[in-house]
């Protein structure tokens, strides 16, 4: 997901904060004011761009991050750190990127035990940075610390040769180091570190799902919320083999030997080594390494072999249409129907790109998701939403829900799952903002509700309704990160997510003013039960081949 700083919140810095005293050595923020809807605004204390790490340049390149050195006198952070390196036309990026930034609510003084929420961004591991996700209003409306942090990304946060166990998922490692951090000094900020949620969104709610098994960020965090995408989704993990097939590609492009790969590949320039990657589409993310995942993640879960926490799980109910517009282009406007040659060529399309699924399969796949109603010569609209359903569910949703079914089976902890099923006014839409009249909830259309612009940003044409539903999802997430549990007092109760049931809770905008929501019983039962009773299980068609 490659998008700009959506919807930037109106305020202004009003002076400095007080100094604080870390591990690393003290650091000044800034006072800053928000402006809250109509009213004139809400002081937040931020700290931007704190380095929790060294900077991993020349020999430190594709190495466990190591913890950033002391400094002497006062490090003033009231920037944001570089972005670390990708394809973006906006982003100030550097290899040395390794930084995250903290929100406070009001003018803090000092002391304090606040919970902890720490964001990790989305983008499919290629792109993304923490400076897009400003968190001063979902700070301030829910009463919580907020940490964004960046982490390495695609070449450099995930290539690998796959030579021994401690080989790759640098960016996983990077977020382990920065939870780490939070442990050690979260308190100067008047933190709890014993009430830390972690969550993300897209690939961030993917690295959520992959922290919550690995052995190495046990410990580090007692809550998960995990928005649109787990590790099992299609293209959250890369097979055995593949990181380093595509590791000596990269060798052989940039002219190194490979009896000296990695040491040679450390000497050409980072934007040469992400130009090379990104000419030959090399799409490094992260893989089965024996280490910062013991085991497969299927094996893991089915073991029960993880420390479980508290956990909320959800999706967008069309996620899918973010490839619309590709659809569109290819096969014509989705938006005027489909007949069945496009619709099976649509599906065949999208659903190959991350999977090499058979023409059988495909063939199933137009039984379960086709409209008969109308004959296949003719366009309808029924089949274009079988199309968008069809990728929503093998992009992202298939994926999200056999991980929370497995993650339930052995867990004592609570899991609750949402399904935000709304149809976005176009001022908040991050992805494919032109869209027909029949597409509801898009891959990142969580993300103005959770952050807070829907409700505090006036500029912004939306509904009262929609103001209405970012206000309860973010008392909703702080709830949440206090207690373990999302449900809100006099509003809704949430039910937990269990596996007889599989209760899912919709969050839905059917009128302008009141945001509805209601409970869902065994979600999805005959799109869920096409995925993981058939085509994991029966076909044997694995959720990732490690």
């Amino acid at each position: 997901m490659n998008m700009s700083p959506p919807f930037r919140p109106p305020k202004y810095v009003v002076g400095p904060s007080i100094v604080v005293n870390t591990s690393n050595g003290a650091l000044q923020g800034q006072l800053t004011s928000y402006r809250l809807g109509t009213f004139a605004g809400a002081y937040i204390t931020e700290f931007l761009g704190i380095p929790y790490a060294a900077a991993p340049t020349g020999k430190m390149r594709w190495v466990n991050p190591q913890k950033q050195p002391k400094w002497q006198g006062i490090k003033q952070v009231t920037q944001y750190g570089s972005s670390c390196m990708q394809e973006s036309e906006y982003l100030d990026m550097s290899e040395d990127c390794l930084y995250l930034n903290v929100w406070i609510p009001g003018n803090w003084t000092g002391g304090g035990n606040l919970s902890v929420m720490v964001w990790i961004h989305g983008g499919g591991f290629q792109t993304g940075s923490s400076t897009i996700y400003d968190s001063g209003y979902l700070s301030q409306h829910a009463n919580v610390l907020i940490v964004t942090i960046n982490y390495r990304l695609n070449v450099f946060g995930f290539l690998s040769t796959e030579s021994g166990p401690d080989d790759g998922n640098w960016g996983l490692k990077d977020m382990v180091l920065a939870l780490q951090w939070v442990q050690e000094n979260i308190g100067h900020f008047g933190g709890d570190k014993n009430s830390v949620t972690i969550f993300g969104e897209s690939a961030g709610s993917a690295a959520v799902t992959m922290l919550m098994i690995s052995n190495q960020a046990k410990g580090l965090f007692q809550k998960a919320i995990a928005q649109s995408g787990s590790l099992f989704d299609p293209w959250a993990m890369n097979p055995k083999g593949k990181n380093r097939e595509m590791e000596e590609k990269l060798v052989y492009k940039l002219k190194c030997d490979f009896y000296a790969d990695l040491n040679c590949l450390r000497t050409r320039t980072a934007s040469d080594v992400l130009s090379a990657s990104m000419l030959m589409d090399l799409r490094f993310v992260p893989n089965m390494d024996g280490s910062f995942f013991a085991d497969d993640p299927k094996t893991i879960l089915e073991r029960g072999q993880y420390e479980p926490v508290d956990f909320v799980n959800g999706c967008n109910s069309h996620e899918g249409f973010m490839s619309g517009p590709e659809i569109s282009s290819r096969f014509g406007d989705l938006g005027l129907g489909y007949n069945m040659s496009q619709f099976k060529a649509a599906i065949s399309m999208d659903i190959n790109k991350t999977s090499n699924y058979s023409a059988a399969l495909i063939g199933a796949l137009s039984l379960i998701y086709n409209n008969y109603s109308t004959d296949e010569s003719m366009r309808s609209t029924d089949r274009s939403k079988g199309v968008i359903d069809a990728t929503t569910d093998h992009s992202i949703i298939a994926g999200t829900h056999q991980f929370a079914t497995l993650y339930k089976k052995h867990s004592p902890k609570k899991v609750y799952c949402y399904y935000l099923h709304v149809q976005l006014s176009k001022a908040i839409r991050i992805i494919a903002p032109d869209r027909p009249d029949w597409v509801n909830s898009v891959h990142a259309d969580d993300i103005p509700f959770v952050f807070g612009t829907a409700k505090y940003i006036l500029d912004l044409n939306v509904t009262e309704g929609e103001r209405r539903l970012s206000n309860l999802m973010m008392q909703s997430w702080g709830e949440f990160a206090r207690t373990g549990s999302p449900s809100l007092k006099y509003l809704f109760d949430w039910p937990e997510f269990t596996d007889f049931n599989s209760n899912y809770l919709e969050f839905n905008n059917s009128t302008d003013i009141v945001p509805k929501y209601g409970l869902i019983k065994r979600f999805l039962s005959k799109r869920m039960n096409f995925w993981i009773d058939y085509v994991y299980k029966d076909l044997g068609v694995p959720l990732l081949t490690m």
